[in-house]
């Protein structure tokens, strides 16, 4: 038998298994990182928020909800987390907006709860910035006047929002320097920085922006580890930035009670820099 023959004949199965490996990796990747909880029936009214549902950039329809604060002193955007929805945290962002008197909007990613679509790292951040685009229209006022909220992926998701949309500032809760890194800590033994596509370079992206940031996270968070938020925290090359560690949180157990004190410090601090800047 021709010798090219025979090396085709033993090559070409570990051809094939590779590549099956891929795909099944590819499909493990999309089922890790989005596991994406739909349905839901929490009526936004009983909550004290406005139901909207917001046209993305290819016409997916993204479901959203907006507590309106009469006289709001400040307006956030809230990013959950990945397995995370309006349904679990639309009563969280709530509360968020009686204790700040701030207007919240918080929507589920394509995928989630009542979005249409199927989850990936553009899309998701494309129904972001139209979004904030939508809310920008509705209160009249650009995205450098709104805090973004990001929590875990949420915080991934955020600042890449940012990059297009620059807010007033960004907050970013027991979240982390790339989605690569994590998986990196998570299966080291997985070439994960040449085989995964939704990477969410949040270094990157912050080493690009001037956007004060706020990180919080716990020093006991398993998922996360603290060094990958300190990682992500350097990069900014922002000169107004705030590190705030809550000893002995896990990565779900930070409470509004833990997050609401550095969050309130940080916006009187980025509030008095503007009130400063105005009267120079």
């Amino acid at each position: 038998m021709n010798r090219k023959i025979q090396l085709l004949m033993i090559l070409l199965p570990a051809f094939v298994l590779l590549a099956c490996g891929f795909y099944l990796l590819n499909r493990l990747e999309t089922k890790l990182v989005y596991p994406a909880p739909r349905g839901g029936d929490a009526v936004a009214a009983e909550y004290g928020a406005e139901e909207q549902f917001i046209s993305s950039f290819d016409g997916t329809r993204v479901h959203a909800w907006f507590y309106s604060v009469p006289n709001a002193t400040q307006t956030l955007v809230f990013f959950h987390g990945n397995g995370e929805s309006i349904e679990s945290s639309g009563p969280w962002a709530g509360n968020l907006a009686t204790a700040l008197k701030a207007n919240v909007l918080m929507f589920d990613y394509r995928g989630y709860g009542r979005s249409e679509g199927t989850p990936f790292e553009r899309g998701i951040v494309e129904d972001g910035i139209s979004v904030i685009d939508w809310l920008s229209e509705k209160l009249s006022m650009s995205a450098q006047h709104f805090v973004y909220v990001g929590r875990s992926l949420g915080g991934g998701v955020a600042a890449q929002v940012a990059v297009s949309r620059p807010p007033k500032a960004l907050v970013m809760l027991s979240s982390f320097s790339s989605l690569v890194d994590v998986a990196g800590e998570l299966m080291p033994w997985v070439p994960v920085r040449l085989l995964m596509k939704n990477r969410y370079e949040s270094s990157i992206a912050l080493s690009r922006m001037s956007v004060p940031l706020l990180v919080v996270h716990g020093d006991a968070d398993r998922l996360i580890p603290l060094t990958l938020a300190k990682k992500m925290y350097d990069a900014a090359s922002t000169a107004t930035k705030q590190w705030f560690v809550l000893p002995g949180k896990g990565h779900n157990d930070i409470g509004m009670d833990d997050f609401l004190p550095a969050l309130e410090g940080f916006l009187r601090k980025i509030g008095a820099a503007e009130d400063s800047s105005q009267h120079r």
